[in-house]
């Protein structure tokens, strides 16, 4: 399905699109045939495939596509069994691909890096922000719900679920138009009530910042931290 010539048919996001959008989310899926380490591979390669699709179509008319493959991909990775915390962990990177692929093309169409049209410079800011907030508030609704479960065994795997998204946050914002920096992480994302609820993601934020963020929204966003 990945090849070229399937994905520049007409009929791929009508048709193709739902099925991997479906199966990104197949590891949330509560059953043991198939096993959920074959169900979570599933939810990896959807990503992987709507990563390569995106990359050679581009985001642009494809906005509803995209929030709709992250909204079932989220799924998949926030509620996993306890015993397959790593299928999870592969399925999250997976994820990663998929929304760096996405915030690359959409930074570059809405500071006029990527050629398009107004209104595509428009939708593509309104999508980076939206792929921030959406990010954002799930990695807060886990790390809440977290702290109100009294197994212990359960507490520890949302935690590792909201930290995962947290990271997942992190990695899209460093692709972000940096025009929307600060303000739509500490704005829309919840950044700074992420960093109260769960102190350990302050360290992991600062990594992030420090190695891997442009000079420019790395100091902006530092400020504000400190």
């Amino acid at each position: 399905m990945a090849l070229p010539q399937v994905i520049d048919v007409d009929e791929f996001f009508p048709v193709a699109w739902p099925i991997i959008t479906d199966l990104a989310a197949a590891g949330s899926k509560t059953c043991d045939d198939p096993p959920a380490i074959e169900l979570l591979a599933l939810a990896a390669r959807a990503s992987a495939l709507a990563s390569v699709a995106l990359s050679r179509t581009g985001i642009a008319n494809h906005s509803l596509e995209v929030r709709g493959f992250l909204l079932s991909a989220l799924e998949g990775v926030s509620r996993v069994p306890s015993d397959q915390s790593d299928a999870a962990a592969t399925a999250r990177r997976a994820l990663s691909g998929f929304l760096e692929a996405v915030m690359v093309d959409a930074a570059g169409l809405s500071t006029g890096f990527a050629q398009g049209t107004a209104d595509e410079a428009k939708e593509s800011q309104t999508l980076q922000r939206w792929i921030l907030r959406t990010l954002g508030s799930r990695a807060l609704l886990l790390l809440q719900e977290a702290s109100s479960l009294t197994d212990m065994a359960r507490n520890l795997l949302q935690i590792e679920a909201g930290e995962g998204v947290f990271v997942l946050l992190c990695s899209a914002a460093r692709h972000a138009d940096t025009r929307c920096l600060p303000e739509a992480l500490y704005r829309e994302a919840h950044i700074t009530e992420l960093l109260s609820c769960h102190p350990p993601l302050r360290e992991l934020w600062l990594r992030h910042l420090v190695a891997r963020f442009p000079e420019g929204p790395r100091e902006r966003l530092v400020r504000r931290l400190l």
